[in-house]
């Protein structure tokens, strides 16, 4: 049987100076699978010892019990902060490949749509996106309609003139 511990601090590992964020990332990645296991084993234990104890009408344990389900609370907390450090080196590792793909750095509205998504309620998120995307057809449909009203190759005598009857400069025709 797995021995469970009494209440220990989350310790998230930390990233060695000649490692680099993806292998950190691999590391977390691998903490996590580790703690997913030992929890499956931890439940698989605390099931096959309740069966056992029914199979010969005696009690569990009470005190390996409790160690157990505070083992098992234990590791979903060091999850929970391994995974907020997985986000955080996921993020570093997702830039340095946008910088090395040639993308520049998030825009804002790129920054705008992710925090949107993140604080609004999906719901909310949705419907401003469709009137955003709405908006944005809009806008392409009347900037056509300009581009075709002004366009030079449709109307060569106003070429070189913003609106009908005045030039580039402003100057009256």
């Amino acid at each position: 049987m797995i021995p469970p511990e009494r209440s220990e601090a989350v310790v998230v590992p930390r990233q060695g100076h000649d490692q680099t964020d993806e292998e950190y990332r691999q590391l977390l990645i691998d903490r996590i699978a580790w703690i997913d296991k030992t929890k499956r084993d931890i439940k698989a234990q605390i099931h096959q010892t309740a069966l056992t104890a029914r199979e010969q009408k005696a009690s569990i344990d009470q005190g390996w019990l409790r160690r157990s389900k505070d083992k098992m609370d234990h590791l979903t907390r060091e999850r929970e902060e391994i995974r907020k450090a997985l986000h955080t080196v996921n993020e570093t590792v997702k830039q340095a490949r946008r910088e090395r793909s040639g993308h520049g750095p998030e825009t804002v509205a790129q920054a705008f749509m992710r925090i949107a998504k993140l604080k609004l309620l999906p719901d909310v998120y949705d419907e401003i996106r469709a009137d955003a995307v709405a908006a944005a057809e809009l806008k392409d449909e009347i900037d056509q309609q300009i581009n075709d009203r002004y366009s030079p190759r449709l109307a060569p005598e106003r070429a070189g003139r913003m609106y009908p009857g005045m030039t580039t400069y402003g100057n009256r025709v």
